[in-house]
């Protein structure tokens, strides 16, 4: 999982977090930069996991 969310343009390297036991990811956008929502539930999907929802804070 954190190889695929590192692997979008948008996410700042290193800040990807991972909590299994919440079955959470959580990561950093870059500055200035957005992360479209659809190309993250894509990216997920694509490496064979479930997305729930996704949430920008």
């Amino acid at each position: 999982m954190r190889e695929a969310l590192q692997s979008l343009p948008c996410v700042e390297a290193g800040s990807v977090k991972i909590d299994r036991e919440k079955k959470e990811a959580r990561f950093a956008v870059k500055k200035g930069g957005k992360c479209d929502e659809d190309a993250v539930k894509k990216v997920l999907k694509e490496a064979g996991f479930t997305v729930s929802a996704v949430e920008a804070k």
